[in-house]
């Protein structure tokens, strides 16, 4: 399957009457046109791709369908990101903690809050490279929704890694199941989000860490080797270069975890803030978001060995093994 079909018919799921809406950098707006003509043979609808230079609006061109159109029903939505440049270390004596735009490019700041703003549409953000699109199975997303749905029927209270290193285990607050795979709108409609749909992903309670945690990050720029020790959701002990330490100095809520991301081979702690899915109640403000949440405004990913093993322990006290040498058993 080629690449326009893929985006199309198994992510977007499009059907007559969507009205997709590209949103694409200057640069690759070859990718997003040859996207929009098989949309727009499919949804009889125009497609209209909004040009962007550096993030600000430029153009907007409108690709018509062949033969008759048929009636708008729906809106669709797809951001290609630009390829990120490979980026070299930043230099310590350059480094300026107030230097937002310099931390976002490095991927250290969390995610904005949406709370109440749900998405009503489908939607998906993929990379403009045609290369990493190709690696896409959207059939997995079968797999990964019943994985999901194994989980929370444990109704997981605590996960428990072990091996290569690691021996630590991380709280799910009763609030929280996991999320991923295939989204649903109220509707009832499906499509799945972005080409990392198999990753299953939960918030976790930031005050929870306790044990040795041992794994990969890349700060500043830089790859470096992490040991952490925390003690009842405190960090006592850290191993980690001077750029690691310096990044946890620009808040203390870095020095706890926010959510983790899970698939096969690759397993992700992710420090600072969290992701405000799988979180069960509406909030109005920041301020009411329940005190596991970790809302700091900075993140850092550690990636945990490859071969690590998880149990998980429910709320029924009961123990299950869920990966085994880094492959989930279910």
């Amino acid at each position: 399957m080629i690449y326009q079909d893929l985006i199309t018919d198994k992510l977007l799921r499009l059907m007559k009457g969507d009205a997709l809406s590209i949103n694409v950098e200057e640069q690759d707006f070859g990718l997003a046109r040859e996207i929009a003509l098989a949309a727009a043979a499919k949804t009889q609808v125009p497609v209209k791709i909004v040009v962007t230079t550096k993030g600000r609006p430029t153009d907007v061109v409108d690709i018509e369908p062949e033969g008759m159109y048929a009636q708008a029903l729906s809106h669709v939505l797809l951001r290609l990101e630009p390829s990120v440049d490979v980026l070299g270390p930043v230099l310590l004596s350059d480094f300026d903690d107030e230097n937002f735009p310099l931390l976002q490019k490095y991927g250290h700041l969390s995610e904005p809050l949406s709370l109440n703003r749900r998405i009503s549409v489908p939607w998906c953000v993929l990379p403009s490279d045609v290369e990493k699109l190709s690696l896409i199975n959207a059939d997995k997303a079968i797999e990964t929704d019943y994985r999901i749905r194994y989980i929370n029927s444990l109704a997981p209270s605590l996960l428990e890694f072990s091996g290569s290193g690691n021996n630590f285990s991380l709280m799910i607050p009763p609030s929280v199941s996991f999320t991923g795979g295939t989204s649903v709108l109220p509707s009832g409609r499906s499509y799945l989000n972005s080409m990392n749909f198999d990753r299953i992903i939960a918030p976790v309670d930031c005050n929870s860490a306790h044990g040795s945690i041992s794994g990969t990050a890349v700060v500043l720029g830089k790859e470096c080797s992490v040991k952490l020790e925390f003690r009842d959701g405190v960090l006592v002990d850290c191993e980690a270069p001077r750029e690691f330490k310096m990044l946890t100095e620009l808040d203390d809520k870095l020095e706890k975890p926010g959510y983790i991301s899970m698939r096969d081979k690759e397993f992700l702690v992710y420090f600072g803030g969290s992701v405000f899915e799988g979180v069960e109640g509406e909030f109005d403000d920041e301020e009411d978001l329940p005190l596991f949440f970790n809302r700091s405004l900075y993140s850092l990913k550690l990636e945990l060995p490859e071969n690590i093993n998880v149990h998980c322990t429910g709320r029924d006290l009961k123990r299950t093994e869920l990966v085994r040498k880094g492959f989930f058993l279910e």
